[in-house]
């Protein structure tokens, strides 16, 4: 019988608690956004994870009939890879604002691991933060005294990563979000203890999730931000010794063809 770990397990009844829950969705219409697809059946999705990632090294945060997230690192990468089960659809969205939006995810990290938004330290990789930002980016934490604020969307990172879709045989679509983070980009080695949550939105369907089991009260509803995930909820996670591996087996999503149109304003 399978044991789950305590953050597995509170991910899960958060979820279970949920009432915008659903079952995984087949027979998905095609997408109709720039996400590209791979080949692959479910089954191998599950047990291996895709695009080089080391699922049978890596340690499973989340594991729910929504979400799978999975962490790995070696001395010199951070990878996360998430399994978003019931998004089965790339179309771009609008925001009550009328700004345009599209699949995306966040990766928050607290570094020093003390439960609070760090000024210059703690850092939110995102994939594709908006239609016309591919690909992986980053921002800074610059908040303090339990402000949540952060520098405008970074572009350098040395890190790669993208949204992607697993078709299966059965021509149902999963998508896959992956995040491969450099360790000196982020000042952290091997030994070190780091927390994080992961977040991720879907326009069509309509879906927010998130790794730590968090369920939005009012007046936020359904459409909740990272920031609004509590710290303290967020996965402790220990920087190992894993094996080598190549970068290369990673999508760089700014590759990806840009749409949308111009940037909006900086995030929070």
């Amino acid at each position: 019988m399978k044991t789950l770990s305590l953050p597995a397990l509170v991910c899960a009844l958060g979820l279970l608690l949920s009432a915008q829950f659903s079952l995984r969705a087949d027979n998905a219409p095609a997408p109709t956004g720039h996400i590209a697809e791979v080949q692959l059946a479910e089954a191998e999705l599950s047990k291996n994870g895709v695009f080089g990632f080391p699922q049978e090294q890596a340690q499973i945060l989340c594991d729910t009939p929504e979400l799978r997230l999975s962490m790995w690192n070696n001395s010199e990468y951070l990878y996360a890879q998430a399994i978003f089960w019931n998004d089965n659809d790339a179309e771009l969205g609008q925001l009550r604002d009328g700004r345009v939006t599209g699949d995306r995810a966040n990766l928050v990290l607290d570094l020093d691991a003390d439960e609070q938004l760090t000024k210059d330290v703690d850092r939110i990789y995102m994939l594709s933060p908006w239609p016309n930002f591919p690909g992986l980016r980053y921002s800074i934490a610059k908040g303090q005294d339990g402000k949540w604020a952060t520098t405008p969307i970074l572009s350098d990172t040395k890190g790669r990563g993208a949204i992607r879709y697993v078709l299966t045989p059965e021509g149902r679509r999963i998508r896959v979000d992956s995040f491969l983070i450099p360790l000196r980009e982020i000042n952290r080695k091997i030994g070190d203890k780091i927390r994080l949550v992961y977040y991720g939105n879907s326009p069509h369907p309509d879906l927010t999730v998130n790794s730590a089991g968090f369920q939005p009260q009012p007046p936020l509803g359904a459409h909740y931000a990272d920031y609004n995930i509590p710290m303290a909820s967020y996965h402790d996670y220990f920087l190992a010794k894993g094996g080598t591996f190549s970068m290369s087996s990673v999508p760089d999503g700014h590759h990806d063809a840009p749409s949308g149109p111009p940037a909006p304003p900086r995030r929070r």
